[in-house]
């Protein structure tokens, strides 16, 4: 045999093993990618967190001691499309209020007599000792839980209209009493083991800030009061019950999975752009259970990882989260299930950590209120605030460092960096939809 004819034997023989090696690479890449999705799973079972919604059910509270279901009677009669209608009206009050002569103001107070009993009802379940709005997790989010979830924005916007309601009548006790009953209102939802849950509760807060500004601005408040409150307001911790979301998220997604294994592409082809795989009529269902088993395989074990580190993150503030690049969404193939990413998981952080300076800052300015009204004047820096009141006064969760305070004439500015994370000097924007790129959150008084 020539020279020439042995290499190309040789070389014949190195291609065949390297296509049989590629054909059991191929063959066994399903099975592979199967094991390393079972391990993942196995792992956070070892830990001992929910895998499936079934696990994240809890013992049933007691209805006598359950807030839930006096908040559900409380805005039941709210539902009405006319009763939103209302209560869209009086929103302004909260934001821009008008000139005292102004009919809205009478009418404001008529809309908040005549839904009395709801403020009773929400006021008695926010004194119960628990609140579970849901105990069986096994049919994951239904729609019933979204309408209690705008239920519950429109109890607490009826709330906060009537706390600036009661301060422009010089009811300044119950107008504290009602922003109180607002926050409560939000802290209702910290044990919800859901993502949505949590933007819900902290949505709730936004609008109880909200009135808070107004009720300090059109209210005369001594400074046992703001002292009474800025504890309550202490009390509050918006930022426990993320991890337990988030991990109750992930045990969501677990089950989701299934329906799409079973279901194969051509179920979420029109929603997600995935297009069934083109082969032969009577191949079809082998070829296609076998390639999109390594799809969702694949997607599966790569939005556990995301997870696991999206639930990590609910451990650190946003401006670590940014400042160490871990907001960054993994590389997109358009073949990747789901699409949520960890860009999505540190945005819900971002929104946390913003309500969370909303509070701070309405602590802070209670603290303001309280030294006036011992001092007849303001400090000239929260070091003298603190020093005075021997309060403790929380910092900016944006800078990690005190909110930027200075004097201003008679009055004061004081200001959180915000989600953009950077000190704007005080500038607010435009619009507050715009306050994640630009600007920053300012509180001030012109005396």
């Amino acid at each position: 045999m020539s020279r020439g004819a042995r290499i190309f034997i040789w070389v014949g023989s190195i291609f065949t093993v390297l296509g049989v090696i590629a054909v059991i690479v191929v063959a066994c890449m399903p099975y592979v990618l199967e094991h390393r999705v079972n391990a993942e799973i196995a792992a956070i079972k070892a830990k001992g967190e929910p895998v499936t919604m079934s696990d994240l059910t809890m013992p049933k509270i007691d209805d006598s001691k359950n807030g839930a279901v006096l908040y559900r009677q409380a805005f039941q009669p709210l539902s009405e499309d006319r009763v939103q209608k209302e209560v869209d009206e009086f929103t302004s009050l909260c934001s821009n209020p008008p000139k005292n002569e102004d009919p809205r103001w009478e009418q404001g107070k008529e809309l908040t007599e005549k839904y009395s009993r709801t403020l009773e009802l929400a006021e008695k379940a926010s004194a119960l000792p628990e609140c579970q709005y849901h105990n069986d997790w096994s049919k994951r989010i239904s729609k019933t839980q979204f309408s209690e979830f705008a239920g519950l924005r429109l109890l607490a916007r009826l709330v906060t209209i009537n706390a600036v309601v009661q301060a422009h009548y010089g009811n300044t006790d119950s107008a504290l009493k009602s922003v109180r009953l607002g926050y409560k209102i939000s802290d209702s939802m910290k044990d919800e083991p859901t993502l949505i849950s949590q933007l819900v509760r902290v949505g709730l807060a936004a609008i109880a800030s909200r009135g808070l500004t107004q009720v300090t601005q059109g209210g005369s408040i001594t400074g046992e009061q703001a002292k009474g409150l800025f504890d309550d307001l202490g009390k509050i911790d918006l930022s426990s019950g993320w991890k337990e979301a988030m991990i109750g998220e992930r045990a969501s997604w677990f089950e989701g999975f299934g329906p799409i294994r079973k279901d194969g592409p051509d179920s979420l082809k029109e929603s997600m752009d995935m297009k069934p795989v083109p082969i032969s009529a009577s191949s079809r269902k082998t070829a296609v259970t076998r390639a999109w088993q390594e799809r969702c395989d694949r997607g599966e074990l790569l939005w556990l990882q995301d997870m696991e580190k999206g639930v990590a993150l609910c451990d650190l503030p946003y401006r670590e989260i940014k400042a160490k690049g871990l907001d960054k969404d993994r590389p997109h193939s358009k073949d990747d299930l789901p699409e949520l990413g960890i860009g999505f998981f540190a945005g819900s952080l971002q929104f946390r950590d913003e309500c969370i300076a909303k509070v701070a800052g309405d602590q802070i300015l209670l603290a303001l209120i309280a030294f006036k009204d011992t001092c007849h004047r303001y400090p000239d820096s929260l070091d003298e605030l603190r020093t005075k009141l021997g309060w403790k006064i929380p910092i900016d969760p944006f800078s990690g460092k005190d909110f930027v305070y200075r004097r201003k004439g008679d009055g004061f500015i004081f200001y959180s960096f915000g989600p953009n994370l950077k000190d704007d000097g005080g500038v607010e924007p435009k619009e507050y939809k715009d306050i994640y790129t630009q600007g920053d959150m300012v509180w001030k008084r012109d005396r």
